[in-house]
């Protein structure tokens, strides 16, 4: 399983930002299931457990972008577990982290 930064993709990202309301809108009426929470694992469970620790265990360019600006007041949970893992004396206190995962890496 990948751990850390995912490779950019141009052409996913502009696909992911230019699929319309209207075609979920359509996907909508004709599936009531689409785009409800729990679905995928109850249709492929076992995709549906990979693709979440995926999501847990990388960061992408975004993340990066949006922990380092000043403005953003939230930062990813996947790219502070990266760094809590590589360098576990770094100025993040365990106050400031919580859940299993920070546990785990604390030294």
């Amino acid at each position: 399983m990948k751990i850390g930064m995912r490779s950019p993709s141009l052409s996913r990202s502009f696909k992911a930002r230019t699929t319309g309301k209207y075609k979920r809108r359509a996907k909508r009426a004709i599936n009531p299931l689409y785009g409800k929470k729990g679905v995928g694992f109850a249709k492929n469970p076992g995709k549906s457990i990979k693709s979440a620790v995926y999501h847990r265990t990388t960061f992408g360019v975004g993340d990066v972008v949006k922990m380092t600006s000043s403005s953003s007041k939230r930062t990813s949970s996947s790219v502070l577990r990266f760094i809590v893992f590589l360098s576990p004396s770094n100025s993040l206190t365990s106050s400031k982290l919580s859940g299993p995962m920070f546990a785990m890496t604390s030294p």
